[in-house]
């Protein structure tokens, strides 16, 4: 049942003529995007658990916002729906960081700043998308020195914070390379299946190639009869 929802959430608006490389690429951005958002709403329920109701509510809507993502991909805009939760999610980061100052919820932009290296090819989205997620991160180490939280939290509860921010990176940093893997050696599959296709085409190609050729070798006279022909020929 989860391998199913999960292979659904995978193919969002993906036809099944779509080449290997793209197949693979938008695959990865519904995975990617999905894991995202879900991320968001789970984060929900531990402000609950810490009583930072301010946050809750933040952090709801952040979540609500990225499902918008789905309309995007059932538009079949994938790189828009990419996009879209990049900024949705770098900006809720990035306040959240603000507002709970030592929880470390600015290392939620490490995954967010690897999850396009491996989906795009573009040399340009990958360095721009680490420019932009350094620039927040540090943006937000400086200016939450200064900044006052709407709702000040417990040490403690910025400590289960830390915790669960650390559990969270490492275990979408393993899942991200995770999927990768996956959707490479999908994409190899593909590949080695497609040139089995092909070379085994090929070879039904150049058997009927040489069947024609036999029935073409077995019809025409033999170069031996021409000649025996031609001399015969030649004497009258």
């Amino acid at each position: 049942m989860i391998k199913s929802f999960w292979q659904n959430i995978s193919n969002i608006s993906i036809s099944a003529t779509e080449r290997s490389a793209e197949l693979r690429k938008l695959r990865l951005i519904n995975q990617m995007c999905f894991l995202a958002m879900l991320t968001t709403y789970l984060f929900v329920p531990f402000l609950v658990f810490i009583k930072h109701n301010y946050y809750t509510q933040v952090q709801f809507w952040a979540g609500t916002s990225c499902l918008f993502y789905l309309v995007l991909s059932k538009m079949r805009w994938h790189n828009a729906s990419m996009a879209w939760i990049f900024v949705s999610i770098l900006v809720n980061v990035f306040y959240c960081s603000l507002e709970l100052p030592g929880g470390g919820v600015e290392y939620f932009l490490v995954p967010l700043g690897l999850i396009p290296f491996i989906i795009y090819d573009n040399v340009l989205v990958c360095v721009g998308s680490v420019a932009i997620t350094s620039i927040t991160f540090f943006a937000s180490y400086f200016i939450k020195k200064t900044h006052i939280p709407f709702e000040a939290a417990s040490a403690e509860n910025i400590e289960y914070t830390f915790l669960l921010v650390l559990a969270c990176v490492f275990t979408h940093c393993a899942i991200i390379i995770f999927q990768f893997k996956i959707a490479n050696r999908k994409y190899e599959a593909t590949i080695k299946k497609q040139k089995e296709v092909v070379e085994e085409k090929q070879k039904e190609i150049l058997d009927s190639i040489h069947y024609a050729r036999r029935i073409q070798n077995s019809l025409l006279p033999t170069q031996s009869y021409i000649q025996r022909k031609l001399s015969e020929l030649k004497k009258k």
